[in-house]
């Protein structure tokens, strides 16, 4: 039985504390393996569980506003012309940073969610410093004519970001379709640790690939080199912005 499965029991039992783990490590994950690949987001149901029923706790707040905010800059790249699901998520994210602030006036995670809502829908570059966190970006391209894709995954655990990456391959690679060496078909996969808004160290993961799986046995990922970057706290990178947990967007 996968951790995951052990939380799902737990949160369906009434345990909030589970509720609110499962929510943060399925911010990892493009959907819930038992759901499938139609149920999107699988994180907000359980951490709009934990909200409702403990509205001060500040950690289920940031990562539920984190959510939203990949949620619009999804929808920004995907259906830009939907401005009412764009206002709707956006209102509701400040919301959730606003009542942590209220409790915490000086929480990093929502002042820089906050930064992070107006630099979407702005479409201006980030102004305020990158900070001193660390973190790891992983980063998959597939390019398909003028377009294609970027998938993100930011953490700053590196076991965690293993086990995602790992289970994101089980989980989508069938349906993302095999190069013709057997692997993704990427034009790129790196592993970049990231501390100050500066690259320390890249790894290229498509040179350690083996079929649909990581050969991690090769790699030797070094440790973030600063405070860790907390759960769902934006980080920023080449005067970008990254969401916390897993994104995918427009290349």
């Amino acid at each position: 039985m996968s951790i995951l499965d052990v939380l799902r029991g737990d949160a369906d039992a009434g345990d909030l504390d589970a509720a609110l783990e499962l929510g943060r490590l399925l911010c990892l994950l493009p959907f819930d393996p038992v759901e499938g690949p139609q149920h999107s987001r699988p994180e907000e149901r359980w951490l709009r569980t934990v909200v409702g029923a403990r509205p001060e706790d500040r950690l289920a707040a940031n990562l539920l506003a984190g959510c939203l905010t990949r949620q619009i800059n999804y929808v920004r790249d995907s259906r830009p012309g939907d401005r009412d699901a764009l206002t709707s998520r956006r209102l509701e994210a400040e919301r959730l940073y606003a009542r942590v602030l209220e409790a915490h006036p000086d929480d990093p995670t929502a002042r820089a969610g906050l930064a992070r809502l107006d630099n979407l829908f702005t479409n201006d570059l980030p102004t305020a410093p990158a900070g001193e966190h660390g973190y790891y970006l992983a980063e998959c391209e597939f390019v398909s004519g003028s377009g294609g894709t970027i998938i993100s995954f930011v953490h700053a655990d590196a076991a965690e970001l293993r086990w995602a990456l790992d289970l994101w391959l089980q989980l989508v690679g069938d349906e993302m379709g095999d190069g013709e060496d057997g692997g993704l078909g990427t034009d790129s996969f790196t592993l970049t640790t990231i501390a100050g808004g500066r690259a320390v160290d890249t790894l290229d993961l498509d040179a350690h690939m083996d079929g649909l799986r990581i050969d991690w046995g090769t790699l030797s990922i070094p440790p973030v080199p600063a405070p860790p970057l907390p759960p769902g706290h934006p980080g920023r990178f080449e005067e970008l912005d990254h969401d916390h947990g897993y994104s995918e967007t427009g290349a």
